[in-house]
């Protein structure tokens, strides 16, 4: 009996040390992931390539995250909310500015359909679609941090808290009210802009009501054939495209192999070569400690 009961009891430690080792390298993973690492443990190049991209795209994320990652689907439905509204209050910004300061856009091409439809592109436009789908692409890159919360998850210094876990989760719940928000506030001040111009416009033809007639019509005559009453919504169209299938991949792949470091070991420009290198201090070190351990164990 004396045996069995040692021969049982060692069975229930060997067991507990794989659980305990499998929830360590499971904490390590989440953490991983909430960081947003361009490398993890036992991937090559094109592996990291595709799994930072998937966890963290704001559209391809939603299906194709890792099971294990902290940010699940319901808050990147909640996140991609919010940058289509961030998308939209940045086209209203713009339109704003141009709008006060007609000076600045001007046209630089033009182009004209068969059927007579004049395409424009100004310097509004051409600003827009590179600075705003720029500072676009950071602003969802800065949410995904606000909702990983990577201090808050399994490995990170709060994670003993109870209440820490799910705290980015509110968090960016809240930034995206926000986000809508000043959404709501910029749209609203461009339509009584709109309405002012439109009024100041009628007062000075002098025939009010012709004038709103004019808009009545205008408003029901709209149709295909006239392009031009859909540049403000194919500017924002274009401009969401840009921020988060084209910028938002050009960044992160940037980003990604390290090239903004210019070879210096710098931990949020290094990239993918800077955590290879971590890993590897990471390896030699637990290897000197492990054979520090054996030698105290033989002597």
């Amino acid at each position: 009996m004396g045996k069995d009961d040692k021969n049982g009891s060692e069975l229930r430690a060997s067991s507990t040390d794989e659980e305990s080792t499998d929830n360590s390298e499971t904490g390590e993973l989440v953490q991983l992931l909430a960081l947003q690492v361009y490398h993890l443990p036992g991937n090559n190049c094109p592996q990291d390539w595709w799994q930072f991209m998937v966890n963290n795209h704001p559209v391809f994320g939603i299906c194709c995250h890792n099971n294990a990652h902290p940010i699940k689907a319901r808050t990147r439905v909640v996140a991609l909310i919010g940058t289509i509204t961030f998308g939209l209050a940045m086209t209203n910004l713009f339109y704003l500015f141009f709008l006060w300061n007609p000076e600045y856009d001007r046209v630089l091409a033009s182009i004209t359909t068969d059927n007579g439809t004049e395409l424009l592109l100004t310097t509004g436009m051409l600003l827009l679609w590179t600075v705003g789908s720029s500072v676009h692409s950071m602003f969802n890159l800065a949410m995904w941090h606000i909702a990983a919360c990577a201090c808050c998850r399994s490995g990170g210094c709060f994670e003993s808290y109870a209440c820490c876990p799910s705290f980015g989760k509110h968090m960016i719940r809240f930034f995206v009210l926000c986000t809508v928000g000043f959404c709501v506030m910029i749209i609203l001040l461009r339509v009584a802009i709109n309405d002012q111009e439109q009024e100041d416009s009628n007062a000075d033809d002098g025939s009010i009501d012709r004038g709103i007639d004019i808009l009545l019509d205008d408003q029901l005559e709209l149709n295909v054939e006239n392009v031009s009453q859909f540049t403000f919504l194919l500017t924002y169209l274009v401009e969401m495209v840009l921020a988060l299938f084209v910028y938002y991949p050009i960044g992160g792949t940037i980003l990604f192999s390290g090239i903004l470091a210019c070879g210096f070991k710098i931990p949020l420009l290094g990239g993918r070569p800077y955590e290879m290198t971590c890993e590897e201090r990471r390896n030699s070190r637990r290897q000197g400690a492990s054979s520090t351990l054996r030698s105290n164990v033989d002597i």
